[in-house]
Protein backbone atom coordinates (compact mmCIF):
# COMPACT_ATOMS: atom_id res chain seq x y z
CA UNK A 1 0.00 0.00 0.00
CA UNK A 2 1.57 3.12 -1.01
CA UNK A 3 -0.17 4.69 1.88
CA UNK A 4 -1.78 7.41 3.75
CA UNK A 5 -1.12 7.88 7.81
CA UNK A 6 -3.94 8.40 10.44
CA UNK A 7 -3.51 8.90 14.21
CA UNK A 8 -6.21 8.04 16.48
CA UNK A 9 -6.78 9.53 19.91
CA UNK A 10 -9.09 7.28 21.90
CA UNK A 11 -10.97 9.00 25.41
CA UNK A 12 -11.41 6.45 28.53
CA UNK A 13 -14.06 7.25 30.63
CA UNK A 14 -13.77 5.92 34.61
CA UNK A 15 -17.38 4.38 34.51
CA UNK A 16 -16.89 1.95 31.94
CA UNK A 17 -20.57 1.73 30.88
CA UNK A 18 -20.71 5.46 29.82
CA UNK A 19 -17.40 5.02 27.70
CA UNK A 20 -18.26 5.70 23.94
CA UNK A 21 -17.94 2.42 21.32
CA UNK A 22 -14.91 1.91 19.33
CA UNK A 23 -16.79 2.82 16.31
CA UNK A 24 -17.28 6.41 17.52
CA UNK A 25 -13.40 7.42 17.74
CA UNK A 26 -13.08 10.36 15.44
CA UNK A 27 -9.87 11.14 13.38
CA UNK A 28 -8.35 12.95 11.01
CA UNK A 29 -6.57 12.02 7.23
CA UNK A 30 -3.00 13.02 7.00
CA UNK A 31 -1.21 12.97 3.80
CA UNK A 32 1.59 14.16 1.59
CA UNK A 33 1.65 14.80 -2.03
CA UNK A 34 4.38 15.33 -4.47
CA UNK A 35 4.50 18.00 -7.04
CA UNK A 36 5.92 18.59 -9.80
CA UNK A 37 9.18 20.62 -10.53
CA UNK A 38 7.85 23.39 -9.81
CA UNK A 39 6.89 23.01 -6.07
CA UNK A 40 8.45 20.51 -3.24
CA UNK A 41 4.97 19.05 -2.29
CA UNK A 42 2.73 19.32 1.06
CA UNK A 43 0.98 18.29 3.76
CA UNK A 44 -2.32 18.00 4.16
CA UNK A 45 -4.89 17.17 7.30
CA UNK A 46 -8.29 16.52 6.68
CA UNK A 47 -10.82 15.49 9.11
CA UNK A 48 -12.99 12.51 8.57
CA UNK A 49 -15.60 13.61 5.96
CA UNK A 50 -12.51 15.70 4.07
CA UNK A 51 -12.96 19.00 5.09
CA UNK A 52 -9.63 20.38 5.08
CA UNK A 53 -8.46 20.93 8.71
CA UNK A 54 -4.91 22.58 7.61
CA UNK A 55 -1.42 22.29 5.61
CA UNK A 56 2.47 23.05 5.32
CA UNK A 57 3.92 23.19 2.46
CA UNK A 58 7.52 20.83 2.61
CA UNK A 59 10.66 22.45 2.36
CA UNK A 60 12.92 23.28 -1.19
CA UNK A 61 13.45 19.72 -2.53
CA UNK A 62 11.53 17.47 -0.42
CA UNK A 63 8.96 15.99 -3.18
CA UNK A 64 6.49 14.09 -1.02
CA UNK A 65 3.88 11.81 -1.80
CA UNK A 66 4.78 9.59 1.34
CA UNK A 67 3.76 10.18 5.06
CA UNK A 68 4.31 8.54 8.01
CA UNK A 69 3.20 9.51 11.96
CA UNK A 70 4.85 8.89 15.29
CA UNK A 71 3.51 8.75 19.20
CA UNK A 72 5.03 11.92 19.39
CA UNK A 73 3.35 13.96 16.93
CA UNK A 74 6.09 14.07 14.52
CA UNK A 75 5.30 14.04 10.26
CA UNK A 76 7.53 11.86 8.34
CA UNK A 77 7.36 12.63 4.75
CA UNK A 78 9.64 10.55 1.88
CA UNK A 79 10.22 11.40 -1.51
CA UNK A 80 8.63 9.24 -3.72
CA UNK A 81 10.41 7.70 -6.22
CA UNK A 82 12.91 10.99 -6.60
CA UNK A 83 16.83 10.44 -6.67
CA UNK A 84 18.03 10.24 -4.16
CA UNK A 85 15.07 9.29 -1.69
CA UNK A 86 15.03 10.67 1.36
CA UNK A 87 12.70 11.42 4.72
CA UNK A 88 12.34 14.35 6.09
CA UNK A 89 11.12 14.76 9.64
CA UNK A 90 9.34 17.54 10.59
CA UNK A 91 7.49 18.93 14.15
CA UNK A 92 3.90 19.80 14.12
CA UNK A 93 2.12 22.30 16.46
CA UNK A 94 -0.88 19.99 17.40
CA UNK A 95 -4.20 21.89 16.41
CA UNK A 96 -2.76 24.55 13.65
CA UNK A 97 -0.64 21.94 12.03
CA UNK A 98 1.91 24.36 11.15
CA UNK A 99 5.22 22.38 10.73
CA UNK A 100 8.88 22.90 9.87
CA UNK A 101 11.42 20.56 8.88
CA UNK A 102 13.81 19.51 12.12
CA UNK A 103 16.12 16.84 10.54
CA UNK A 104 16.84 14.72 7.80
CA UNK A 105 16.63 11.00 9.02
CA UNK A 106 16.86 8.78 5.70
CA UNK A 107 20.08 10.98 3.86
CA UNK A 108 19.02 8.44 0.43
CA UNK A 109 21.89 6.95 -1.16
CA UNK A 110 23.38 7.86 -4.63
CA UNK A 111 20.91 6.44 -7.61
CA UNK A 112 18.27 5.46 -5.34
CA UNK A 113 14.52 6.13 -5.22
CA UNK A 114 11.99 5.52 -2.03
CA UNK A 115 8.76 3.34 -3.11
CA UNK A 116 7.26 2.84 0.06
CA UNK A 117 8.32 3.39 4.08
CA UNK A 118 6.71 2.49 7.32
CA UNK A 119 7.44 3.49 10.73
CA UNK A 120 7.02 0.88 13.50
CA UNK A 121 7.88 2.51 16.49
CA UNK A 122 11.81 2.94 16.21
CA UNK A 123 12.10 1.40 13.39
CA UNK A 124 11.39 2.95 9.62
CA UNK A 125 11.25 0.26 7.17
CA UNK A 126 12.32 1.87 3.54
CA UNK A 127 11.36 0.14 0.41
CA UNK A 128 14.05 1.25 -2.43
CA UNK A 129 12.81 0.25 -5.78
CA UNK A 130 15.60 1.12 -7.76
CA UNK A 131 18.51 -0.49 -5.37
CA UNK A 132 19.99 -3.85 -4.07
CA UNK A 133 19.46 -4.22 -0.74
CA UNK A 134 15.71 -3.01 -1.95
CA UNK A 135 14.84 -3.43 1.59
CA UNK A 136 15.83 -0.86 4.71
CA UNK A 137 15.75 -0.32 8.30
CA UNK A 138 16.53 3.19 9.63
CA UNK A 139 16.55 3.78 13.70
CA UNK A 140 15.14 6.71 13.72
CA UNK A 141 16.22 8.08 17.20
CA UNK A 142 19.81 7.27 16.20
CA UNK A 143 19.18 8.52 12.38
CA UNK A 144 21.10 4.99 11.07
CA UNK A 145 20.60 2.50 9.33
CA UNK A 146 20.12 -0.72 11.15
CA UNK A 147 21.67 -2.92 8.75
CA UNK A 148 21.36 -6.65 8.20
CA UNK A 149 17.93 -6.79 9.79
CA UNK A 150 16.10 -8.54 6.50
CA UNK A 151 16.99 -12.34 6.40
CA UNK A 152 16.46 -12.23 2.93
CA UNK A 153 16.57 -9.16 0.18
CA UNK A 154 13.27 -9.42 -2.17
CA UNK A 155 13.71 -12.30 -4.08
CA UNK A 156 13.45 -10.08 -7.22
CA UNK A 157 12.97 -6.56 -8.07
CA UNK A 158 12.70 -3.75 -6.06
CA UNK A 159 10.55 -2.48 -3.54
CA UNK A 160 7.21 -0.36 -5.05
CA UNK A 161 5.07 -0.61 -1.42
CA UNK A 162 5.95 -1.31 2.32
CA UNK A 163 2.91 -2.48 4.21
CA UNK A 164 2.99 -3.62 8.18
CA UNK A 165 -0.39 -5.83 8.29
CA UNK A 166 -2.78 -6.14 10.68
CA UNK A 167 -2.01 -9.69 10.83
CA UNK A 168 1.87 -8.68 11.91
CA UNK A 169 3.27 -9.76 8.70
CA UNK A 170 4.83 -7.02 6.88
CA UNK A 171 4.69 -7.37 3.31
CA UNK A 172 6.70 -5.64 -0.08
CA UNK A 173 4.60 -4.95 -2.97
CA UNK A 174 7.97 -5.04 -6.14
CA UNK A 175 8.64 -4.07 -9.26
CA UNK A 176 8.14 -7.16 -10.20
CA UNK A 177 4.20 -7.50 -9.62
CA UNK A 178 4.49 -9.63 -6.90
CA UNK A 179 3.74 -9.60 -3.16
CA UNK A 180 6.37 -10.79 -0.73
CA UNK A 181 5.21 -11.44 2.91
CA UNK A 182 7.94 -11.21 6.01
CA UNK A 183 7.37 -12.48 9.75
CA UNK A 184 9.20 -11.48 12.50
CA UNK A 185 9.11 -8.19 14.61
CA UNK A 186 10.69 -4.68 15.31
CA UNK A 187 13.94 -4.74 13.38
CA UNK A 188 14.70 -8.79 12.43
CA UNK A 189 12.68 -10.12 9.55
CA UNK A 190 12.37 -12.83 7.85
CA UNK A 191 11.13 -13.72 4.14
CA UNK A 192 8.38 -16.38 3.96
CA UNK A 193 9.79 -18.47 1.24
CA UNK A 194 6.13 -19.85 1.04
CA UNK A 195 4.48 -16.68 0.29
CA UNK A 196 3.94 -14.64 -2.83
CA UNK A 197 1.60 -13.10 -4.99
CA UNK A 198 2.58 -12.60 -8.62
CA UNK A 199 3.78 -14.02 -11.79
CA UNK A 200 -0.26 -15.18 -12.93
CA UNK A 201 -1.18 -16.06 -9.40
CA UNK A 202 -2.61 -12.92 -9.19
CA UNK A 203 -4.90 -10.66 -11.89
CA UNK A 204 -2.14 -7.94 -11.72
CA UNK A 205 0.18 -8.71 -14.77
CA UNK A 206 2.03 -4.97 -14.33
CA UNK A 207 1.70 -1.89 -12.27
CA UNK A 208 1.03 -2.77 -9.36
CA UNK A 209 1.28 -0.08 -7.05
CA UNK A 210 0.17 -0.30 -3.37
CA UNK A 211 -1.41 -3.14 -1.35
CA UNK A 212 -2.95 -2.49 2.28
CA UNK A 213 -4.03 -5.84 4.35
CA UNK A 214 -6.88 -5.51 6.57
CA UNK A 215 -7.64 -7.15 10.06
CA UNK A 216 -9.07 -10.49 8.60
CA UNK A 217 -5.89 -11.19 6.42
CA UNK A 218 -7.63 -9.77 3.36
CA UNK A 219 -4.94 -8.18 0.93
CA UNK A 220 -5.66 -5.67 -1.44
CA UNK A 221 -3.40 -4.59 -4.16
CA UNK A 222 -4.11 -2.06 -6.68
CA UNK A 223 -3.26 -1.64 -10.67
CA UNK A 224 -2.31 1.58 -11.78
CA UNK A 225 -2.70 1.08 -15.89
CA UNK A 226 -3.89 3.88 -17.99
CA UNK A 227 -7.58 2.96 -18.48
CA UNK A 228 -7.81 0.16 -15.78
CA UNK A 229 -7.75 1.29 -12.66
CA UNK A 230 -8.36 -1.51 -10.32
CA UNK A 231 -8.18 -2.93 -6.68
CA UNK A 232 -8.02 -6.21 -6.56
CA UNK A 233 -9.39 -7.64 -2.70
CA UNK A 234 -8.33 -11.40 -2.15
CA UNK A 235 -10.05 -12.97 0.68
CA UNK A 236 -7.66 -14.24 3.49
CA UNK A 237 -4.79 -14.08 1.29
CA UNK A 238 -6.08 -17.16 -1.17
CA UNK A 239 -4.83 -17.09 -4.51
CA UNK A 240 -8.19 -17.45 -6.27
CA UNK A 241 -10.95 -14.80 -7.88
CA UNK A 242 -10.79 -11.80 -6.42
CA UNK A 243 -12.90 -9.14 -5.34
CA UNK A 244 -12.64 -6.44 -8.22
CA UNK A 245 -13.15 -2.76 -6.89
CA UNK A 246 -13.12 -0.62 -10.49
CA UNK A 247 -11.86 2.82 -9.27
CA UNK A 248 -11.50 3.85 -12.91
CA UNK A 249 -14.83 2.81 -14.33
CA UNK A 250 -16.66 4.44 -10.68
CA UNK A 251 -14.58 8.19 -11.08
CA UNK A 252 -12.30 7.67 -13.78
CA UNK A 253 -9.17 7.56 -11.82
CA UNK A 254 -6.47 5.43 -11.12
CA UNK A 255 -5.70 4.14 -7.91
CA UNK A 256 -2.34 4.03 -5.97
CA UNK A 257 -2.14 4.32 -2.73
CA UNK A 258 -3.95 2.12 -0.74
CA UNK A 259 -4.57 2.18 3.59
CA UNK A 260 -6.84 0.67 5.72
CA UNK A 261 -8.56 3.38 8.26
CA UNK A 262 -9.40 3.36 11.45
CA UNK A 263 -13.15 3.14 10.42
CA UNK A 264 -12.48 -0.46 8.89
CA UNK A 265 -12.83 1.10 5.28
CA UNK A 266 -10.95 1.41 2.39
CA UNK A 267 -8.56 4.88 1.50
CA UNK A 268 -7.19 5.38 -1.78
CA UNK A 269 -4.79 7.66 -3.33
CA UNK A 270 -5.55 8.33 -6.84
CA UNK A 271 -3.72 9.80 -10.46
CA UNK A 272 -5.86 11.85 -12.81
CA UNK A 273 -5.17 15.12 -14.44
CA UNK A 274 -3.95 18.14 -12.82
CA UNK A 275 -6.41 19.28 -10.38
CA UNK A 276 -8.84 16.27 -10.21
CA UNK A 277 -7.03 14.15 -7.92
CA UNK A 278 -9.10 12.59 -4.94
CA UNK A 279 -9.25 10.66 -2.34
CA UNK A 280 -11.60 7.90 -2.51
CA UNK A 281 -12.97 6.18 0.49
CA UNK A 282 -14.28 2.50 -0.32
CA UNK A 283 -16.56 -0.09 2.29
CA UNK A 284 -14.23 -3.54 2.34
CA UNK A 285 -17.05 -5.38 0.45
CA UNK A 286 -16.17 -2.85 -2.53
CA UNK A 287 -19.05 -0.57 -2.68
CA UNK A 288 -18.35 3.00 -3.17
CA UNK A 289 -18.63 5.29 0.77
CA UNK A 290 -17.54 8.67 -0.11
CA UNK A 291 -14.80 11.21 -2.13
CA UNK A 292 -12.93 12.57 0.71
CA UNK A 293 -10.27 15.36 -1.06
CA UNK A 294 -12.31 17.01 -4.08
CA UNK A 295 -10.71 18.71 -7.00
CA UNK A 296 -8.63 21.89 -6.21
CA UNK A 297 -6.60 20.25 -2.97
CA UNK A 298 -4.15 18.79 -5.33
CA UNK A 299 -2.84 21.80 -8.32
CA UNK A 300 -1.06 19.12 -10.62
CA UNK A 301 -1.01 15.59 -11.85
CA UNK A 302 1.91 15.20 -10.16
CA UNK A 303 0.43 15.79 -6.60
CA UNK A 304 -0.89 12.27 -5.89
CA UNK A 305 -0.63 10.92 -2.06
CA UNK A 306 1.00 7.46 -2.22
CA UNK A 307 0.62 7.02 1.51
CA UNK A 308 -2.14 8.05 4.08
CA UNK A 309 -1.81 8.34 8.05
CA UNK A 310 -4.69 8.98 10.16
CA UNK A 311 -4.33 10.41 13.72
CA UNK A 312 -7.11 9.62 16.13
CA UNK A 313 -8.85 12.51 18.04
CA UNK A 314 -10.45 12.12 21.87
CA UNK A 315 -14.09 11.11 22.13
CA UNK A 316 -16.46 13.71 23.29
CA UNK A 317 -17.29 12.72 26.81
CA UNK A 318 -20.77 12.98 28.52
CA UNK A 319 -20.74 16.04 30.09
CA UNK A 320 -22.12 14.95 33.49
CA UNK A 321 -19.12 12.67 33.38
CA UNK A 322 -15.94 15.61 32.28
CA UNK A 323 -15.41 15.74 36.08
CA UNK A 324 -14.55 12.27 36.31
CA UNK A 325 -13.14 11.29 33.13
CA UNK A 326 -9.46 10.87 31.91
CA UNK A 327 -8.36 10.94 28.79
CA UNK A 328 -5.82 8.75 27.22
CA UNK A 329 -4.17 9.99 24.12
CA UNK A 330 -3.01 7.32 21.43
CA UNK A 331 -1.33 7.81 18.36
CA UNK A 332 -2.62 4.43 15.76
CA UNK A 333 -0.66 4.14 13.05
CA UNK A 334 -1.98 1.98 10.60
CA UNK A 335 -3.15 -1.15 11.47
CA UNK A 336 -2.12 -2.67 14.65
CA UNK A 337 0.87 -0.15 15.69
CA UNK A 338 -0.67 1.69 18.67
CA UNK A 339 1.39 3.47 21.35
CA UNK A 340 0.42 5.27 24.03
CA UNK A 341 1.59 9.10 23.51
CA UNK A 342 0.69 11.03 26.54
CA UNK A 343 -2.05 11.17 29.70
CA UNK A 344 -3.76 13.63 31.03
CA UNK A 345 -6.50 15.19 32.80
CA UNK A 346 -9.29 16.67 30.82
Amino acid sequence: MRSLTVAIVVGAVITAALSPPASAAQFEVWLSTRNDSAANGSVYRLDSSGTQLGSFALGAGEHGGLLQLDSAGNVYTGRYETVPGKVFRHTSTGAAVGGEISDVVYPGVSGSGIGGMWLNGQYLYIGDYTQSPSLRIIDVTTKTETGGSFSTPLPAGGALDVELGQDGYLYVASTNNRIYRYSGSNASWTLDTGFYFGDGRIGIAQFLEGIAVDASGNIYASQFNTGVGKIYKYTNGIIGTPLLIDVFADWGLRPIGLEIGPDNKLYIGTYAAAGTNKILRYNLDGTKDATLATPGLFASGYDFAEQIDFKILPVPEPTSMAAIAVCTTLFVRRRRDVRTAALGAT
